[in-house]
Protein backbone atom coordinates (compact mmCIF):
# COMPACT_ATOMS: atom_id res chain seq x y z
CA UNK A 1 0.00 0.00 0.00
CA UNK A 2 2.94 2.41 0.92
CA UNK A 3 4.26 1.76 -2.86
CA UNK A 4 1.21 2.83 -4.13
CA UNK A 5 0.62 5.93 -2.51
CA UNK A 6 4.15 6.86 -3.64
CA UNK A 7 3.92 5.92 -7.23
CA UNK A 8 1.53 8.97 -8.07
CA UNK A 9 4.54 11.03 -6.22
CA UNK A 10 7.09 9.75 -8.47
CA UNK A 11 5.10 9.85 -11.57
CA UNK A 12 4.47 13.66 -10.77
CA UNK A 13 8.15 14.03 -9.71
CA UNK A 14 9.25 12.54 -13.27
CA UNK A 15 6.46 14.56 -15.42
CA UNK A 16 8.19 17.87 -13.75
CA UNK A 17 11.63 17.06 -14.17
CA UNK A 18 11.10 15.65 -18.17
CA UNK A 19 8.62 18.65 -18.33
CA UNK A 20 10.58 20.89 -16.88
CA UNK A 21 13.91 19.78 -19.18
CA UNK A 22 11.64 20.32 -22.32
CA UNK A 23 11.33 23.78 -21.27
CA UNK A 24 14.91 24.09 -20.53
CA UNK A 25 15.96 22.96 -23.62
CA UNK A 26 13.70 24.49 -25.69
CA UNK A 27 15.63 28.07 -25.32
CA UNK A 28 19.04 26.14 -26.52
CA UNK A 29 16.80 25.14 -29.95
CA UNK A 30 15.97 28.28 -30.83
CA UNK A 31 19.40 29.83 -30.07
CA UNK A 32 20.92 27.21 -32.55
CA UNK A 33 17.78 28.39 -35.41
CA UNK A 34 18.83 32.25 -34.24
CA UNK A 35 22.75 31.59 -34.44
CA UNK A 36 22.19 29.61 -38.09
CA UNK A 37 20.14 32.49 -39.17
CA UNK A 38 22.47 34.97 -38.46
CA UNK A 39 25.24 33.03 -39.96
CA UNK A 40 23.31 32.67 -43.23
CA UNK A 41 23.02 35.91 -43.12
CA UNK A 42 19.35 36.16 -42.80
CA UNK A 43 19.49 38.93 -40.00
CA UNK A 44 15.77 39.60 -39.83
CA UNK A 45 14.77 36.08 -39.19
CA UNK A 46 17.50 36.08 -36.46
CA UNK A 47 16.80 39.16 -34.71
CA UNK A 48 13.11 37.65 -34.09
CA UNK A 49 13.98 35.08 -32.95
CA UNK A 50 16.83 36.13 -30.44
CA UNK A 51 14.06 39.18 -29.69
CA UNK A 52 11.65 36.04 -28.82
CA UNK A 53 14.73 34.48 -26.59
CA UNK A 54 14.88 37.45 -25.05
CA UNK A 55 11.67 37.79 -23.61
CA UNK A 56 11.58 34.42 -22.69
CA UNK A 57 14.48 34.67 -20.66
CA UNK A 58 14.91 38.33 -20.07
CA UNK A 59 19.09 37.19 -20.38
CA UNK A 60 21.47 40.27 -21.41
CA UNK A 61 23.44 38.29 -24.23
CA UNK A 62 20.61 38.25 -26.48
CA UNK A 63 20.64 42.04 -25.69
CA UNK A 64 23.83 41.87 -27.33
CA UNK A 65 22.55 39.16 -30.35
CA UNK A 66 19.67 41.78 -31.38
CA UNK A 67 22.62 44.61 -31.36
CA UNK A 68 24.45 42.56 -33.36
CA UNK A 69 21.46 41.91 -35.75
CA UNK A 70 20.53 45.79 -36.04
CA UNK A 71 23.86 46.32 -36.66
CA UNK A 72 24.22 44.28 -39.78
CA UNK A 73 20.47 45.50 -41.05
CA UNK A 74 22.64 49.06 -41.13
CA UNK A 75 19.72 50.43 -38.09
CA UNK A 76 22.17 51.98 -36.30
CA UNK A 77 19.74 53.43 -33.76
CA UNK A 78 18.45 50.33 -32.42
CA UNK A 79 21.49 48.51 -32.31
CA UNK A 80 23.12 51.05 -30.16
CA UNK A 81 20.49 50.91 -27.86
CA UNK A 82 20.49 47.16 -27.72
CA UNK A 83 24.34 47.13 -27.42
CA UNK A 84 24.03 50.08 -24.34
CA UNK A 85 21.54 47.71 -22.27
CA UNK A 86 23.00 44.88 -22.89
CA UNK A 87 26.56 46.70 -21.01
CA UNK A 88 23.92 47.94 -18.38
CA UNK A 89 22.44 44.56 -17.76
CA UNK A 90 25.42 41.91 -18.17
CA UNK A 91 26.89 41.70 -14.62
CA UNK A 92 29.78 39.64 -15.69
CA UNK A 93 30.79 41.10 -18.59
CA UNK A 94 35.08 40.99 -19.03
CA UNK A 95 37.23 43.78 -20.14
CA UNK A 96 37.94 42.32 -23.66
CA UNK A 97 34.24 41.71 -24.78
CA UNK A 98 33.32 45.61 -23.02
CA UNK A 99 35.94 47.03 -25.50
CA UNK A 100 34.47 44.93 -28.75
CA UNK A 101 30.55 46.03 -27.83
CA UNK A 102 31.76 49.90 -27.30
CA UNK A 103 33.83 49.26 -30.65
CA UNK A 104 30.20 48.48 -32.35
CA UNK A 105 28.85 51.38 -30.90
CA UNK A 106 31.58 53.79 -31.83
CA UNK A 107 30.81 51.56 -35.32
CA UNK A 108 27.32 52.57 -35.36
CA UNK A 109 27.90 56.24 -34.43
CA UNK A 110 30.45 56.82 -37.18
CA UNK A 111 27.65 55.19 -39.49
CA UNK A 112 25.01 57.45 -38.69
CA UNK A 113 27.56 60.96 -39.03
CA UNK A 114 28.56 59.94 -42.39
CA UNK A 115 25.04 59.04 -43.68
CA UNK A 116 24.00 62.41 -41.92
CA UNK A 117 26.68 64.16 -43.86
CA UNK A 118 25.74 62.41 -47.26
CA UNK A 119 21.90 63.73 -46.52
CA UNK A 120 23.51 67.13 -46.34
CA UNK A 121 22.79 69.08 -49.34
CA UNK A 122 26.06 70.22 -50.62
CA UNK A 123 26.85 73.83 -50.58
CA UNK A 124 25.88 75.86 -53.55
CA UNK A 125 29.46 76.57 -55.82
CA UNK A 126 29.63 78.49 -58.63
CA UNK A 127 30.85 77.03 -61.53
CA UNK A 128 34.55 77.17 -62.89
CA UNK A 129 35.59 80.17 -65.72
CA UNK A 130 38.52 79.53 -67.47
CA UNK A 131 40.38 82.86 -67.68
CA UNK A 132 40.11 83.02 -72.12
CA UNK A 133 35.97 82.34 -71.55
CA UNK A 134 36.11 85.49 -68.86
CA UNK A 135 38.29 87.81 -71.38
CA UNK A 136 35.81 87.03 -74.29
CA UNK A 137 32.50 87.66 -72.56
CA UNK A 138 31.08 91.29 -72.68
CA UNK A 139 30.99 93.30 -69.59
CA UNK A 140 28.31 93.81 -67.98
CA UNK A 141 26.75 97.16 -69.23
CA UNK A 142 27.09 100.31 -67.36
CA UNK A 143 24.52 101.97 -65.91
CA UNK A 144 24.99 105.79 -66.90
CA UNK A 145 22.49 108.43 -65.77
CA UNK A 146 21.07 110.37 -67.90
CA UNK A 147 21.12 114.11 -67.60
CA UNK A 148 17.63 115.84 -67.92
CA UNK A 149 16.68 117.16 -70.58
CA UNK A 150 16.62 120.87 -71.41
CA UNK A 151 13.36 122.49 -71.89
CA UNK A 152 12.44 122.51 -75.27
CA UNK A 153 13.91 125.92 -77.28
CA UNK A 154 11.38 128.81 -77.37
CA UNK A 155 10.83 130.02 -80.76
CA UNK A 156 11.00 133.69 -82.04
CA UNK A 157 7.98 135.85 -80.94
CA UNK A 158 7.59 136.35 -85.10
CA UNK A 159 7.54 132.12 -85.07
CA UNK A 160 4.61 131.83 -82.58
CA UNK A 161 1.08 131.91 -84.13
CA UNK A 162 -0.77 134.11 -81.23
CA UNK A 163 2.60 137.11 -83.03
CA UNK A 164 0.63 136.54 -86.20
CA UNK A 165 -2.85 136.87 -84.99
CA UNK A 166 -2.23 139.79 -83.27
CA UNK A 167 -0.54 141.43 -86.28
CA UNK A 168 -3.28 139.90 -88.51
CA UNK A 169 -5.94 141.72 -85.57
CA UNK A 170 -4.26 144.87 -85.81
CA UNK A 171 -4.07 145.30 -89.70
CA UNK A 172 -7.59 144.34 -89.76
CA UNK A 173 -9.10 147.01 -87.11
CA UNK A 174 -6.32 149.70 -88.75
CA UNK A 175 -8.09 148.97 -91.62
CA UNK A 176 -11.81 149.08 -90.35
CA UNK A 177 -10.67 152.69 -88.63
CA UNK A 178 -9.30 154.05 -91.39
CA UNK A 179 -12.66 153.03 -93.57
CA UNK A 180 -14.72 154.35 -90.56
CA UNK A 181 -13.12 157.62 -90.99
CA UNK A 182 -13.81 157.64 -94.99
CA UNK A 183 -10.12 157.86 -95.37
CA UNK A 184 -10.45 154.38 -97.87
CA UNK A 185 -13.67 155.45 -99.63
CA UNK A 186 -16.21 157.51 -100.24
CA UNK A 187 -15.95 161.57 -101.92
CA UNK A 188 -13.28 162.61 -99.50
CA UNK A 189 -10.93 160.29 -101.06
CA UNK A 190 -8.77 163.38 -102.83
CA UNK A 191 -8.25 165.31 -99.34
CA UNK A 192 -4.83 165.20 -98.35
CA UNK A 193 -4.17 163.12 -95.45
CA UNK A 194 -5.23 164.58 -91.70
CA UNK A 195 -7.39 167.27 -93.25
CA UNK A 196 -11.33 167.56 -93.36
CA UNK A 197 -12.73 167.56 -96.87
CA UNK A 198 -16.02 168.96 -97.42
Amino acid sequence: MHRLRSGPAVLLILAAVTFGGLAHAAPPRKELQARQEFAAGRYANALEIFAQLYAETLHPTYLRNIGRCHQELGDPDKAITSFRQYLAKAKDVKPSERQEVEGFIRDMEELKRKRAAAAAPPPPTAPPVSLAARNTEPPPPAIVARPPEPPPESAPVYGRWWFWALVGGAVVAGGAGLWASGALGGKNAKCPSGVVCQ
